[in-house]
């Protein structure tokens, strides 16, 4: 009988159905967002080899928007990109966010969320196809401030 790895060692660990993102819902249904955010980012430093764990970074941005985390989001992009730049599942996962909290219009701060993800495209991976997408957001954004006169 072969035992079976630890969590962390898997490929799939910190995906969908894992002990450990089972656990961090736990915590967020009890409002332990300061837990699950710790559990997540424990996760998310714990990961090793050149594929982001998605589902965790998810967990985590969604936690942070939903917590309006305006610090903490910039750091979470750029350890993404530092950690993870051969994944060429993150440029797209950081566009889609970004898309996304431009509709999030009931969150506070939405819009510079939505910078912060794009920059993290243009940025860490300015040669993808999301890049581009990434920068037209980005011109938007910055048309939407200057018609509001730069606020």
């Amino acid at each position: 009988m072969v035992a079976a790895a630890a969590p962390s060692a898997t490929p799939d660990a910190g995906g969908r159905g894992s002990p450990e993102l089972a656990g961090v819902r736990a915590k967020m249904q009890a409002k332990d967002f300061d837990g699950a955010a710790t559990e997540l980012r424990d996760i998310i430093a714990k990961r090793q080899g050149d594929r982001a764990p998605l589902e965790a970074y998810n967990a985590l941005v969604e936690l942070e928007q939903r917590r309006n985390e305006r610090a903490e989001l910039p750091a979470t992009v750029d350890d993404m990109v530092k950690r993870f730049p051969s994944d060429p599942r993150v440029a797209g996962f950081l566009l889609r966010h970004a898309e996304a909290a431009m509709l999030k219009t009931n969150r506070p701060g939405h819009v510079l969320y939505a910078r912060d993800l794009a920059k993290g495209v243009v940025d860490g991976f300015p040669n993808s196809p999301e890049a581009v997408g990434a920068r037209a957001l980005l011109m938007e954004i910055a048309g939407q401030r200057g018609r509001r006169g730069g606020g």
